[in-house]
C-alpha cells in the first residue's frame, strides 16, 4: 500500500468514527418533547401516554409565563417544576439530563436541584398527581 493510500484509507476511518461519537453523544443531549397545555381551573393534564418514550417532559401551559418541567422519577412518581432560573428569573433551557439558564449558565436537574451556580436556590415544585390515564399538575 502506498503512503498516499494509506493515509486517505485512514482518515476516512477516523472520520467515520468520529462522527459515530458524536451523533451518539449529541443524542444523550436531546431536549424533551414539549407539549401545549390548556389551563383548566388552575391545573393542566397530560396524558400517561406521553411518557411511553421519555420519563421527562416539558409542558407549555397555556397563558403561563414559564414552561413546566414534568418528571417521572424511579418509583415512578411524577415531580412538575416551574423552569424559571431562581436566580435571574429567566426561562430555563432544557437538556437531556436538566435544564440551564442561558443567562448565567445555572444548570438544575430534572428533580429541581441546582447543579452549578449562581443560582442557590432549587425550581419551585409545584403538585401533581395521577389520576386515571392522566397526570394532573396544579399551577396555584
Amino acid at each position: 500500500m502506498q503512503r498516499r493510500e494509506f493515509l486517505k484509507t485512514s482518515c476516512s476511518y477516523c472520520l467515520a468514527a468520529g462522527a459515530g461519537l458524536l451523533a451518539s453523544s449529541l443524542s444523550s443531549c436531546a431536549a424533551p418533547p414539549m407539549l401545549d397545555a390548556a389551563v383548566v381551573d388552575h391545573k393542566i393534564s397530560v396524558p400517561l401516554s406521553a411518557f411511553s418514550q421519555s420519563d421527562s417532559q416539558i409542558v407549555r401551559p397555556n397563558g403561563f409565563l414559564f414552561d413546566i418541567g414534568l418528571h417521572r422519577g424511579a418509583n415512578g412518581k411524577f415531580r412538575a417544576f416551574v423552569l424559571q432560573c431562581t436566580h435571574a428569573s429567566t426561562q430555563l433551557t432544557p437538556t437531556g439530563d436538566g435544564y440551564t439558564c442561558p443567562e448565567h449558565g445555572s444548570t438544575f436537574d430534572t428533580e429541581g436541584r441546582v447543579t452549578r451556580g449562581p443560582a442557590q436556590i432549587p425550581l419551585r415544585q409545584l403538585p401533581a398527581e395521577v389520576s386515571s390515564d392522566i397526570v394532573v399538575v396544579y399551577l396555584k
